[in-house]
């Protein structure tokens, strides 16, 4: 860093910006709201601008000048990851817990019945299973790792193929012989498969059937 940062002054100002009060900011940080306000006096002179606009009278007497308010989501934005960072920190220094994102399809059919030959080698890990369907963050949610079906492009992530999948679909005979229920003007698709289509047949994947709901 090129010059010094004052993290309880920044502490100070952020809180202060966000509540527009030095005594709610002060309630929040634990000190006096003279405290509050001689760090943020200390960090405008660092700066040699001023942060706030301070009001003598009415209901709001501390404003961000425009200035501050301009910086002021950069600075929640740094305490966050240096919130994010020091939760890696702790984690990998007092916690053996690998967290996994996967659906639960595919962690009840194929993760959970090996999972006892992983426990038994690394025995100081616990695994955790994340099995939220909808798109994760891995850093904010602190995910170790995940299995998602895909081709491996995500960004930020690096990826390693770990198998492939055979997934095909069938019908009875009768619902083959009649072309016009496979006739539709509904664009909606489901992995891919007309929607009508996926409504009336099973998925068999590698000699097991499922119903379309469990993937």
């Amino acid at each position: 860093m090129k010059s010094p940062i004052h993290l309880n002054a920044l502490k100070a100002f952020e809180a202060s910006a966000r509540h527009q009060s030095f005594s709610a900011a002060a309630d929040e940080l634990n000190v006096t709201p003279a405290a509050v306000g001689q760090l943020v006096k200390t960090l405008e002179e660092w700066l040699d601008t001023p942060l706030f606009h301070r009001m003598s009278s009415g209901k709001t007497r501390l404003i961000t000048t425009e200035t501050a308010q301009s910086a002021l989501p950069l600075i929640q934005e740094g305490f966050d990851k240096l919130a994010q960072g020091l939760d890696i920190l702790k984690d990998n220094a007092i916690s053996g817990v690998l967290t996994v994102a996967v659906s639960p399809a595919f962690a009840a059919k194929w993760l959970l019945p090996r999972l006892h030959h992983f426990q038994a080698i690394c025995t100081q890990t616990n695994v955790n299973l994340n099995t939220n369907l909808k798109p994760v963050d891995f850093a904010s949610q602190r995910i170790d790792i995940g299995i998602r079906f895909g081709v491996g492009n995500w960004q930020g992530l690096g990826a390693e193929k770990l198998m492939d999948e055979e997934v095909y679909p069938v019908c009875s005979p009768t619902i083959l012989e009649d072309p016009t229920r496979f006739t539709t003007t509904d664009t909606r698709s489901i992995n891919g498969c007309p929607y009508q289509f996926s409504a009336m047949v099973v998925m068999v994947k590698k000699s097991r059937c499922y119903r379309p709901s469990d993937y």
